[in-house]
């Protein structure tokens, strides 16, 4: 946050046109007077590759637009970009004004003397997303918005905080590196000063300093703040405490420009083979996740990093090499404020991994220098999976020179490399690093021991590791689930500090290899993930919630005492000093609620817990309560001290309803069955007979959907779906029937994700690999399909209806045509959907809500994309409102002002 800076967005709409050829220089794209009328319009930022008919190019494109020079005197006007996708160049008025080799970080620009005035000013940006290495899609376009700043020549550029903390008697220095920037033509004499603030409360500040700036200079300048014991908050995943460090320049005139920077204090240690934060010994785990989706591409808005985030922190991520690629700032932001321990990495390519190319110090310049503040990162990660000799014989002298430049520009952070070699390749450049990263695809048990003999003194952090082959497998969420978690033999393991899975998401990509099972399937989804690319979560979800729960294990046993009186036994069993995850929890409570049928609570309790440290007995834990007939179970769930359910069990005291909205989709000799799923359900059984015949059973499901192939020509079918729970099965639901005649008429594919967009919709599919099209039909009218339009692509698993009214009920159906039969394919059941830039639908309802003195925790069910809530407090004749900065919903923390009693509770989305 800057002031003295004005930021002024430039057109969220853009001039488009692919460039398959590279002519757009040789036909004068970039200057001022080309005529770009017959060009598409395209969102900035956005990617192409979300339009049908971009969905799949690669090379290069133009963007053009323009603007008005700002009418200012003696400000310097400043070109910012954030992350572009992914060699670029930039043309203003003709004249070339940059040119990127990769576009991971956030750029600037002076183009004061370059501007116009009194006509427009004309911006080409020439983008080639053909630069791509690794298995993810390389997304072409902008990833965070285009702008202006109007400021200050003379500013502040950076603050770079570095916070010392003594453990021994909780008190803090903190360091700050101040980046000052004189760009006028006379010298300047200012005075500066800094205040450290937390949670708005002002805890230290400086006296103004004098300090000379010379003409056309830049110079450092360092304050020294201490923090006593009563003032230092240290950041820890569990607890993300962080500061704020204001800096004021000023002059005889007044405050010339204000820099308001955040940053956290916390300790970063190796003891031995021990990992230590804060001075505490922790093995953790996580996630990589490849940070994209198929309805926003790697844009990154605030929904999905939000939503993506916060699942990985309720399975249990603490720690992780969470992407390939520089993150974006704001995504850096929430990481620190929700807390999760990163090594940040930076892309680099073969022609530069010697020690002579420049380019490696300017991506690790820029990536330390754009990142430095940031709490959640504990290191820097060089490369990924580049330290092979054999491939790269340079490769050491570039690792020994890249590590030592970065040592130099932050001398306070980890820095190694992410290997896959380091366990049988002798003279392997993790010698070099502080910590061993390794990759590992089977044989880890081997892989870890090797790494012990070889590197005795060096601790180990598997950065991913999978066995996909022989565990998860290119099928629906409900079908995928791991056979085996393959590292939980490796906690005891002493040099093995934690571990991070590939992959939390799904994600697109078009990466082959000659090996079938790894190679990526037609329809571009790598399904490696525990959710698949549209965020349903697969089975895999629960089982990696489980096997990376900060405790062992939450048992719950219930017992009618007398009538209605019930009382259940809660054992909670914590890890084990060696486990993986294993820390103290400190500030967890558990959180038991009674839930009805109308899914509301009958009841709601909070227990809070002691401290707990790993290897601790087991705690013992009881409530008391009555039931009623309309109580369907009682849940009780761990809620860590930043707000999320990382554990939870459930027991049901009745089966569920029959489910309902039950739709048939038939085919010639198939059909599938859709239902609504319920909260009071865990699974769904669709069962069949033949008319006057035996009953039979599909296997049970967590899908909205089941399939019911190989049906006989001229039988009558009763087709119906119940619902389980830990109790039992519900009553059957409405029966279907159908009678199978011969033809060749396809099920549709199945709809997987239907998500509003900013005037557009997009429907997420399945893929057969017969399909040859896809078609959608779409309208407002339900009684008048005939006047419905339609939307027609090739594109596998993902489509987008554009050109639509924002805030307007649609209606659609989808079907595909096959490559083999000729008929028209049955069409899929209709959804609806409402077009709105936020890309957020769903209904929000409250469970319930439970205070003790002045924590209120909330439990509710969210809309879908939602970047966080507003939560209404009703209180002695008052409102208060409260800002819940999570995508999620479940269980939520808010602390109140004051212990008034809240009697009732309103909750909107953002």
């Amino acid at each position: 946050m800057n002031k003295g800076q004005q930021i002024i967005a430039l057109d969220p709409y853009w001039k488009f046109n692919i460039d398959p050829n590279s002519e757009g220089l040789e036909k004068k794209w970039h200057t001022s007077s080309f005529n770009d009328a017959a060009w598409t319009m395209i969102a900035v930022p956005g990617n192409w590759d979300l339009y049908n008919e971009y969905a799949n190019y690669k090379g290069n494109a133009w963007y053009r637009t323009s603007f008005k020079t700002p009418l200012v005197k003696n400000k310097q006007i400043i070109l910012s970009l954030g992350e572009v996708g992914m060699s670029y160049k930039i043309f203003l008025n003709g004249k070339q004004v940059a040119d990127i080799l990769c576009g991971n970080y956030m750029e600037q620009f002076d183009i004061t003397k370059l501007l116009k005035t009194g006509i427009n000013n004309v911006l080409s940006v020439q983008i080639d997303n053909s630069l791509n290495y690794g298995a993810y899609w390389s997304w072409g376009g902008f990833r965070r918005p285009v702008s202006l700043l109007v400021r200050e020549p003379v500013f502040i550029e950076q603050q770079q905080i570095t916070s010392d903390p003594d453990l021994s008697n909780g008190t803090a220095n903190v360091s700050t590196k101040v980046f000052l920037k004189n760009e006028t033509n006379v010298d300047k004499v200012i005075s500066l000063k800094q205040q450290i603030s937390i949670n708005g409360l002002v805890l230290t500040y400086s006296s103004p300093e004098i300090i000379k700036l010379a003409a056309h200079t830049e110079k450092v300048h360092i304050f020294n703040r201490p923090l006593s014991k009563s003032q230092v908050k240290l950041w820890h995943f569990d607890h993300p405490s962080l500061y704020k460090s204001t800096v004021t320049l000023q002059d005889q005139n007044g405050i010339v420009f204000q820099q308001t920077s955040r940053f956290g204090i916390r300790k970063i240690e190796i003891d031995g083979l021990r990992f230590l934060l804060n001075g505490e010994s922790v093995r953790l785990a996580g996630y990589n996740w490849v940070a994209d989706d198929r309805t926003t591409g790697n844009t990154l808005p605030e929904f999905r990093f939000k939503e993506d985030i916060d699942l990985m922190k309720t399975a249990g991520a603490n720690m992780a090499r969470i992407s390939h690629r520089p993150l974006p700032d704001d995504v850096m932001d929430y990481l620190d404020e929700k807390g999760i321990l990163v090594l940040a990495e930076f892309n680099n390519w073969p022609p530069y991994m010697n020690a002579e190319s420049e380019e490696p110090k300017i991506f690790a310049k820029k990536l330390v220098e754009q990142n430095f503040n940031h709490p959640s990162i504990f290191g820097w990660s060089i490369g990924n999976e580049n330290g092979s000799l054999k491939d790269f014989p340079k490769v050491n002298e570039y690792f020994s020179s890249i590590i030592d430049y970065i040592k130099e520009i932050d001398k306070n952070r980890l820095v190694t490399y992410v290997s896959h070699t380091a366990d049988f390749q002798d003279n392997d450049a993790v010698k070099f690093c502080d910590l061993i990263m390794m990759n590992k695809y089977g044989n880890f048990e081997k892989a870890v021991d090797n790494l012990k003999i070889r590197y005795p003194n060096k601790v180990v952090f598997l950065s991913e590791y999978g066995a996909h082959a022989d565990n998860l497998i290119y099928d629906t969420p409900n079908n995928s689930t791991f056979k085996t978690l393959m590292v939980d033999n490796l906690r005891s393991k002493e040099n093995l500090i934690g571990y991070s899975i590939w992959t939390f998401n799904d994600y697109r990509s078009s990466y082959q290899t000659p090996v079938p099972s790894v190679s990526t399937p037609l329809h571009q989804h790598r399904q490696w993930g525990v959710v698949d690319v549209y965020r349903n979560k697969k089975r895999a979800y629960r089982q990696m919630q489980n096997f990376y729960a900060p405790i062992s294990d939450l048992q719950l046993s219930i017992k009618e005492l007398s009538g209605q009186k019930m009382q259940s036994d809660i054992v909670l069993v914590p890890r084990k000093k060696m486990d993986i995850p294993s820390y103290e929890l400190n500030g967890y409570q558990l959180v038991w609620e009674l839930r009805n049928s109308k899914n509301e609570n009958s009841a709601m309790g909070i227990i809070p817990l002691k401290n707990i440290l790993p290897g601790s007995e087991s705690e013992f834990y009881q409530v008391k309560f009555s039931r009623s007939d309309s109580d369907m179970f009682f849940k009780l769930s761990l809620l860590s001290p930043t707000g999320y359910v990382v554990k939870d069990t459930t027991h049901f005291f009745a089966p569920p309803p029959a489910p309902s909205k039950i739709q048939l989709l038939t085919g010639t000799k198939e059909a599938r069955l859709i239902f609504e799923k319920s909260p009071m359900a865990t699974e769904y059984q669709v069962k069949y007979r033949m008319v006057d015949s035996v009953e039979s059973g599909m296997k049970p499901t967590i899908d909205h959907y089941t399939d019911i192939t190989n049906l006989v020509m001229g039988k009558t079918y009763e087709f119906w779906v119940v619902a389980k729970n830990g109790f039992g099965e519900s009553a059957r639901s409405e029966i279907k029937t159908y009678t199978p005649t011969p033809g060749y008429m396809l099920l549709p594919p199945v709809i997987w994700l239907s998500e509003p967009g900013n005037h557009s919709f997009f429907v997420g599919y399945s893929f057969y690999w017969s399909d040859a099209s896809y078609e959608v039909r779409y309208g407002t009218d339900l009684t008048k399909k005939e006047n419905w339009k339609t939307n027609r692509t090739t594109n596998f698993s993902m489509i987008q209806v554009p050109k639509l009214e924002n805030g307007k009920t649609y209606y659609y159906q989808l079907r595909k045509l096959s490559l083999y039969y000729g008929s028209v394919n049955e069409w899929s059941e209709i959804k609806q959907v409402i077009p709105n830039k936020g890309h957020q639908f769903g209904s929000i309802s409250i469970q319930g809500f439970k205070q003790t003195a002045n924590e209120l925790v909330v439990s509710f069910s969210g809309a879908k994309n939602a970047t966080g809530y507003n939560i209404i407090c009703h209180m002695n004749n008052k409102k208060k409102a409260y800002y819940v900065n999570q995508s999620i919903s479940g269980l939520t923390k808010i602390i109140l002002d004051d212990d008034s009693v809240v009697e009732s509770l309103e909750i909107f989305a953002n």
